[in-house]
């Protein structure tokens, strides 16, 4: 596996301060409107990250933090990350979730909002705040639960 760069190990070594807890559960629920206008819940998978080691950590950062890192590269740079941090059977099952057009609970915003919200918790220091998004597709936070709403959905 590659490691970050020496130089940018050690510019960041003491802003980094892993939390102890071993994993963290993040549960990606999708709900739809009943005929009541209710929310229901429709699936519910639990992904199970593993914490990262800190050359893991790095190495996200620095395949996805560069200035003139693309989309392409963060989102490049959070597949690596959570292929390294799930087990297969989980990111095998995220990654087909991610390729299906009618899954709307799991998409590029929602990868990168797992991967904020995880590195907020491992991590002394936050990451920036995602830009506002419509509320039809998912989100994570608070108590990292990813939530979209279905196709009927005037939410």
């Amino acid at each position: 596996m590659a490691t970050a760069p020496q130089a940018f190990r050690r510019k960041l070594q003491d802003r980094i301060a892993p939390e102890k807890r071993e994993s963290i559960l993040v549960p990606i629920e999708t709900y739809e409107d009943d005929e009541e206008g209710n929310e229901v819940l429709i699936r519910r998978d639990e992904y199970t990250f593993r914490r990262p080691t800190q050359e893991q950590i790095l190495l996200a950062f620095s395949l996805g933090g560069r200035e003139d890192s693309t989309m392409g590269d963060e989102i490049a740079a959070i597949f690596s990350f959570m292929k390294d941090t799930l087990s297969d059977a989980e990111y095998k099952r995220l990654m087909k979730r991610f390729r299906d057009p009618a899954d709307e609970a799991v998409d590029s915003e929602m990868l990168i909002q797992i991967f904020q919200f995880l590195m907020e918790q491992w991590q002394s220091f936050p990451t920036q705040q995602p830009a506002a998004s419509s509320g039809s597709r998912a989100s994570a936070g608070g108590r990292s639960t990813g939530r979209a709403r279905g196709k009927g959905s005037t939410h």
